[in-house]
Parts: structure tokens; C-alpha cells; sequence
């Protein structure tokens, strides 16, 4: 490679530095609207696919417990199938027909957007291959893990389950894995940034492509990283000015202003729907422009005989129209919107908190101390695990073993209720103190007119027998209206639903797929990432109950606690009372940052 046409090349793009960026918003832009068109029909389509295949096999969703499904019948390959084409069309959009487009603008060729979007998807059987496979499936799942911008839009939400990532933190040695994973995932993500390049641009089978783009780091990874950085520099720079520009400065104007009332809330949604546009906008585009980065550093070092050619931008009239279009939009909202300010920020909320594990962090786990502990606080339920024992009696207990709370490293259904009694749970607040396991007759009675009682049939004595054991014992007792039974085994819930259809019923699932709305129980728990509006929205409109678990991040509880969901499962019942003490008494200007900051 000749350093001078290096140099050259670099030379040609820094002496326009903001060019390759701004020149090519329109194009960007437009990309964007007919692609992510292209792929909502796309999805649409496959979706439908798999809901008819559903229907075919009498199923009416695909949730967390139905992975035998997937794997052992022909219907479950063929929706796994239509999961894959999706996958490949994401990787054709986002991907192989950004590089392409990403050149286009850095040469000015002056392709139509079809064509380019054609070619994207020409390039498409080169990966199509078992190397190419994890390649794709590496950028849409593990790459966003250590930085969602160098994945997908499939999966740019894609984060692990808060109820996962307190397990693997709170233990020292996991915690350390999770930190080296991750450590290794920035370092692949960095050091093979450039392979789908090689594939697109170089037409290298994937396997090639990831040997060539890790040769070509270690040789020139000063050049890289310091291009890539002086990019993210820009869009930094660029960042800071959208923030200026859409919320600093109209909400001191604001301030200055002394506004109050319905003007007040006016421009405080003005602001709001400003800075949306702004960030929206800014998010929009930043993917689209790391690539024009990105295919800029690969040209300058595997292919720098053609200078870019750039003029400088000049797209004053484009970006002025776009400016008063935003304002005006904003405007309009603003005016529209001001009269419902408390119904759109309300200080108060109808989503009802429910305890983790008996009282969550406020003593002992799953113990009738701890129930009675939530029962003392601001709590519609408290949720807690039964297992069966050797001699068919039940404990409330959540792990397999008595190891993590007792110090015992035996089976739950390895032992007598008797040899069961003679251990005791550590209290986290006091290791000198310790509180007996209890029965699942004892659970009932310290939540009895108290406080709604969750029991989830957990661990692998969770059967058929424990469900009929479990409804016998709960109306014995009295409380079929103050008791719900739940879990994460689709098929134990329908049985219990069916069979005895004045119990309370709600299924836990943590990904789902089809018509939740038409799961047989009376209510869905859905994970975090898995209560999304339109979920939710059908769920509610079915009739049935929706809660979300486990939210302990303060940013996903907030989000909940101040959402259409009816519950929110927590082990962070303080932090959930504070959120809502803090709400009630936030000024305006306060309730639309927490809407901001909690749901952005």
C-alpha cells in the first residue's frame, strides 16, 4: 500500500472535515424512511407467517417456555426460518446496503436509492454461509452488548433482563466474568469493525473477510482508532449542540420568561417534543454516518487510489426548511397537548408494587417475616416461590438448594419438612441473625387479610400435583380472592386455569412472540424489554391482568411505575416509594424531566 495515496486520501477528507457528514444527510435521511418502510412490511409479512403457523399448530404465542416447541417439531423450525430471514433482511438494510450507500456519498456517485438498496441485497449470498451465519448473529446479539450502535436496529433495544444482570452482579466471580465478557466483546467489536467492508466492498467470503479486517487493525490500528474517534469527537460536538439548541436554551428562555399556567405547560411540551425530534433525529442519522466513517477508513487503507470527491456542503436551505418544519411540528403539539399536561405527567399512579421474593430488600428472603415486612409498606402483593419437599410437604423457597440463604448445599426435594425446619434463612441486614424457612401454611397466614399473596410453583417438583396441592391449600384457607398463582411454565398455568378456573392465574414469560392476549390465564407478567405498548395495549384489552418483573433498575422502575402495566415487580420496594414520593411533589417543569429521563 502506498502511503502517499494514503495520505492523500486522508488529506482530501479533512480538508472538508464536516463534508462527507453533512453532505450526505438528505440521502441519509431518505435511506432511512424507505428502508425502515420496506422492513416494517417486511416484519409485518413474516409476522403473519408465524402467527398462521401458530394457528396451525393450535398455539396461540411462542413464549419463553415453549424452547421444546422450537426445536422438536417442523412448525418450530419454520418459525426459527422466518426468525433467520428477518435477521438476513435487517444485515441487508442496515448493514451491506449502508456500505454501499455510505461509498455512494463519499464519491458522489449519484445512485438512486433502489439501487442501492438492490445491491445490498445482491451481497446478501455471501453471507450465506456457517461463518456468515454467526457473523450476522454476533452483530444483531453479542456486538450491542458492549455498544448498540454497532449492531442492528433489530436489536438496538437489546439489553440483558434486569432480573438476569442482578444474579451475575451480585456474585464477585460472575460479576468478574460478565466484565472480562464484555472487555472481550469491545475488543472483537473494534478489531473486526471492518469486516462486513471486506464482504461488501472487497467480496471476500465472510471467513476471509474477519482474517483480513483483524490483520489489517493490527497493522494499522493507530489510524483507525484515531479516525474513529475524531468521528465520534464530531458527533459529540454535534450532540452537545442539539441539546443547546432543542432543550438548554428554550428552557431558559422559559425561566426568563416567568411563565406560568397553560403557557407554561405550552412550552414545556414545546421543549419536550423539540428535544425528542432533535435526539430522535441525531440517533437517526449517527448509525447511517459511522459508516460513511467507517467505509472512509477502509478505503484510505485497502483501497486510497480514488480520492473522495466532496464539495463542501452547502445544504443551508435543506436544514433551514428542516429547522422551521420541527419548530412548526413542535408548535403544534405543544398547543394541542397543553390542555391534558396533568393527564400526560400525572403526580400519581393507578400501577400497583409488588414485592420480590416475600418483601424484596426489606429482610429476609421468601420467609413470612419478610411478607409481613411488605405488608407494612406501600404494596399490592408480595411474590413468593413454593417447592415440594421429599415428603410431600411445601416450603417456600426460591433456589433449587438450601446453599446461597442456609449454607446447606441439599435439594429442597432431597429433604423432610422436619430436616427443612432445622435450617434457617441469613438476614442480610444482620448476619447475626437468622429466620425459619417457611411452610406454605405459613405464608398464607401472615399475608391472610394483610396484604395479596403471588405464589409462583417453582423448581423442579413444579407439577400438575403441586398446582392441585397449592389451590387446595390456598381455598382452605380462604383466599382464593387474595391469591394469585403463578410461574413460568405455560402449560402448568393453562392446566391450573382450566381446572380450576376460580383460582387467580398469571403466567411469567421473559420473550413471547403471537397473541399473548389469548394465553389461557388471567393475567401475562412480562419481562422488561418483552411490555412493550402494543403487548401491553392487547393484553389489557383482553381483560387481563399486566404486570412487569423484575425491575430494580431505577430508570426501568420509574418507567413502570408510570405506564399502562397494572403491577411492578421489585425487590426495590423503598426505591419504588421514592419514586413515587418524589413524582407527587416534582414541579412542572420536574414531572416532564422524569417522563424525560425515564422513558427516553
Amino acid at each position: 500500500m502506498s502511503e502517499k495515496r494514503r495520505r492523500t486520501f486522508s488529506e482530501a477528507l479533512s480538508s472538508v472535515p464536516f463534508s462527507p457528514y453533512l453532505h450526505g444527510l438528505p440521502e441519509i435521511l431518505l435511506y432511512q424512511a424507505l428502508t425502515k418502510t420496506a422492513l416494517a412490511v417486511c416484519i409485518f409479512a413474516l409476522k403473519h407467517a408465524a402467527a398462521a403457523i401458530l394457528w396451525a399448530a393450535d398455539k396461540p404465542a411462542i413464549t419463553s417456555s415453549d424452547i421444546p416447541f422450537l426445536l422438536r417439531t417442523w412448525q418450530g423450525w419454520l418459525i426459527l426460518c422466518i426468525g433467520t430471514l428477518a435477521l438476513f433482511a435487517y444485515a441487508a438494510f442496515d448493514v451491506n446496503a449502508m456500505i454501499i450507500m455510505s461509498r455512494n456519498i463519499l464519491h458522489q456517485q449519484g445512485k438512486r436509492i433502489t439501487s442501492v438498496i438492490a445491491e445490498g441485497v445482491s451481497t446478501l449470498p455471501r453471507l450465506l454461509s456457517p461463518v456468515g451465519f454467526l457473523a450476522v448473529a454476533y452483530l444483531a446479539f453479542i456486538a450491542p452488548l458492549a455498544f448498540r450502535e454497532l449492531g442492528i436496529s433489530l436489536s438496538f433495544s437489546l439489553v440483558v433482563p434486569d432480573f438476569i444482570m442482578s444474579v451475575v452482579l451480585a456474585d464477585p466471580a460472575t460479576a468478574a466474568l460478565w466484565r472480562a465478557f464484555q472487555a472481550l466483546t469491545v475488543f472483537v467489536n473494534v478489531s473486526c469493525i471492518l469486516t462486513f467492508h471486506f464482504i461488501v466492498l472487497g467480496d471476500l467470503s465472510p471467513k476471509d473477510a474477519i482474517v483480513q479486517a483483524f490483520s489489517l487493525f493490527r497493522r494499522e490500528w493507530r489510524f483507525i482508532l484515531k479516525r474513529y474517534a475524531a468521528f465520534l469527537a464530531k458527533a459529540a460536538g454535534v450532540l452537545a449542540i442539539v441539546a443547546a439548541l432543542c432543550a438548554a436554551l428554550p428552557l431558559a428562555a422559559l425561566e426568563l420568561s416567568g411563565a406560568e399556567g397553560s403557557a407554561r405547560h405550552t412550552a414545556l411540551i414545546f421543549t419536550l417534543a423539540l428535544s425528542l425530534i432533535g435526539f430522535g433525529g441525531f440517533l437517526a442519522v449517527f448509525g447511517p454516518l459511522q459508516f460513511v466513517c467507517l467505509t472512509s477508513i477502509y478505503e484510505a487503507l485497502v483501497d486510497p487510489s480514488e480520492a473522495p470527491r466532496l464539495p463542501r456542503a452547502k445544504r443551508g436551505v435543506f436544514f433551514g426548511c428542516t429547522a422551521a418544519a420541527a419548530v412548526a411540528l413542535c408548535a403544534g403539539i405543544a398547543v394541542l397537548a397543553a390542555p391534558s399536561f396533568n393527564q400526560l405527567f400525572p403526580t400519581t399512579t393507578p400501577v400497583q408494587v409488588i414485592a420480590h421474593r416475600g418483601g424484596g430488600f426489606l429482610s429476609t428472603e421468601n420467609t413470612a417475616e419478610s411478607i409481613a415486612a411488605a405488608a407494612q409498606h406501600r404494596v399490592y402483593a408480595s411474590e413468593i416461590d413454593v417447592q415440594r419437599t421429599k415428603d410431600g410437604r411445601y416450603v417456600v423457597h426460591h433456589d433449587n438448594t438450601f446453599k446461597r440463604l442456609c449454607g446447606v448445599d441439599r435439594a429442597v426435594s432431597d429433604m423432610t419438612l422436619d430436616e427443612i425446619k432445622g435450617l434457617s434463612v441469613r438476614d442480610p441486614n444482620d448476619p447475626a441473625r437468622s429466620v425459619p424457612i417457611a411452610t406454605l401454611e405459613e405464608a398464607l397466614e401472615a399475608a391472610k387479610g394483610r396484604v395479596h399473596l403471588y405464589i409462583e410453583l417453582k423448581g423442579p417438583t413444579a407439577d400438575r400435583a403441586m398446582a392441585d396441592d397449592v389451590y387446595r391449600a390456598v381455598r382452605d384457607a380462604g383466599m382464593l380472592e387474595q391469591c394469585s398463582i403463578i410461574g413460568l411454565d405455560y402449560d402448568l398455568i393453562d392446566y391450573v386455569e382450566s381446572e380450576h378456573p376460580d383460582a387467580q392465574t398469571l403466567y411469567l414469560c421473559f420473550y413471547a412472540l403471537g397473541n399473548l392476549e389469548d394465553l389461557n390465564a388471567d393475567g401475562i407478567g412480562l419481562e422488561a424489554e418483552s411490555a412493550t405498548p402494543e403487548n401491553v395495549e392487547r393484553i389489557k384489552e383482553a381483560g387481563k391482568r399486566v404486570d412487569v418483573w423484575t425491575c430494580n433498575e431505577p430508570r426501568t422502575l420509574a418507567r413502570f411505575l408510570f405506564s399502562e402495566v397494572d403491577g411492578v415487580i421489585t425487590d426495590r420496594i423503598d426505591l419504588a416509594e421514592e419514586t413515587l414520593d418524589a413524582v407527587a411533589s416534582q414541579s412542572d417543569l420536574g414531572r416532564v424531566a422524569f417522563f424525560a429521563t425515564s422513558n427516553l
